[in-house]
């Protein structure tokens, strides 16, 4: 049997049709508390909350208004949703 190594999409390589093993990342009992510590934002992260909000809305309101009414469409609102509140976690999270 011979072994190839090839090179994929996403630059990993492949080895007899088995995808290379990515390296895990631990998460800390500190890193899970932080993400649900409640502290209100500060000025400047109010207003970058606000200013992704705004534009999310913007955003889903041009999915709807040009999309046809579809499980399609609702999946776009709900991701554009899902990228406001993971923004809004990095915002809050400062990037941690």
């Amino acid at each position: 049997m011979t072994t190839t190594a090839t090179k994929t999409g996403t630059d990993q390589y492949v080895k007899d049709n088995k995808k290379a093993e990515t390296p895990t990342v631990q998460i800390t009992d500190a890193q899970i508390a932080r993400q649900f510590n409640d502290l209100p934002p500060t000025a400047e992260q109010a207003q970058k909350i606000a200013r992704v909000r705004d534009a999310a809305l913007v955003f889903c309101q041009i999915i709807k208004d040009n999309t046809n009414n579809s499980p399609d469409q609702a999946a776009a609102i709900r991701y554009v949703r899902l990228a406001n509140m993971v923004a809004k976690d990095c915002i809050m999270l400062k990037g941690k």
